[in-house]
């Protein structure tokens, strides 16, 4: 009965935890699957920037004050995003596809909505050692190590106690006649029954030795596996600040592209800025867009990579 009950704790340890990683996985895709649908987003924006300044060159030409080869290049430029905007929508479609086998499903969905992620804690984040200590109480490995231990514990004690004398108390009582008849007669007995084996081949110091090395063996995979965690949640902590730190950088970036895009829009429109200037601006505007949507969903990237190394519940479906 305990093996049994020990071998289901050890298959739920298992479960659980391939859970965590398969929940973990699904909601990296589901990620993927909204950067590249922000990066569409992002790309239409862009295409519209481009054809209002396809616009503005038209009316440059008209005036005069522009030469052919600026529309060209600002074509030239719009077919470059259309490009990428295919290549995210193939990372998209891709997504889905990989979302859909996760979910075992017969085709892909047709998109997700997730907007319940894991959010990534701003301020007062825990340290790495609290967070180590956390996950030695959670992660189900961790746990079902820890009952590989306690067995191979058991058994070396059990086959300890093996070679030494047992030493046994022994009684008994035994009654003759009529049990209602006063001239009955009874007898018993107390003893001590000391047993002993001396001699057995060397197979008990064999399996002795065998559950001593069982135990080491046991030990030394809680160990190791508890050294990798660790190494697991601080290269985990330090990419979730790297995370946040590139965010705060992206966004200040964004800013500055905007500001330059429409400063670029303008000296243009008046005939105080060439082509070239604002294709810059354009392009620029277009790449801090893009990094500070990358930015923000790598920092719950970089979350859930967290959770999971901590073992954290929010990943048990």
């Amino acid at each position: 009965y305990l093996a049994a009950r020990e071998a289901v704790s050890d298959q739920e340890c298992r479960l659980g935890r391939l859970r965590q990683e398969l929940v973990a996985d699904a909601l990296a895709t589901m990620l993927s699957v909204r950067t590249a649908e922000a990066l569409l987003d992002a790309g239409g924006k862009n295409l519209v920037d481009i054809r209002s300044a396809l616009e503005r060159v038209e009316l440059q030409q008209k005036a005069g004050r522009a030469a052919p080869v600026e529309r060209l290049r600002l074509e030239a430029r719009h077919q470059e995003v259309l490009e990428t905007i295919e290549s995210w929508r193939q990372a998209r479609t891709m997504g889905l596809a990989h979302l859909g086998a996760l979910m075992n499903l017969a085709s892909p969905p047709a998109g997700i909505a997730c907007d319940d992620l894991p959010a990534p804690a701003s301020d007062g984040e825990e340290t790495a050692e609290v967070l180590v200590e956390r996950a030695f109480q959670e992660r189900p490995d961790l746990a079902g190590a820890g009952h590989q231990v306690w067995r191979a514990e058991r058994s070396e004690r059990a086959q300890a106690r093996a070679g030494k004398p047992v030493l046994a108390l022994v009684a008994g009582v035994n009654r003759y006649g009529d049990r209602d008849d006063s001239r009955h007669l009874g007898t018993g007995f107390v003893g001590v029954d000391l047993s002993w084996s001396l001699a057995d081949g060397g197979q008990r110091q064999g399996r002795h030795q065998q559950a001593r090395a069982g135990l080491e063996a046991a030990k030394s995979r809680l160990d190791q596996l508890k050294t990798g965690v660790a190494e697991q949640i601080r290269r985990s902590l330090a990419a979730l600040q790297t995370a946040r730190s590139r965010l705060e950088r992206t966004k200040a970036g964004l800013a500055a592209a905007e500001e330059a895009h429409r400063i670029e829009a303008m000296k243009y429109e008046q005939g105080r800025g060439t082509i070239t200037d604002l294709l810059d601006a354009e392009a620029a505007l277009f790449a801090a867009r893009a990094q500070d949507i990358k930015a923000a969903n790598d920092l719950t990237a970089a979350h859930i990579a967290l959770l999971l190394a901590e073992g954290d519940e929010r990943l048990v479906p």
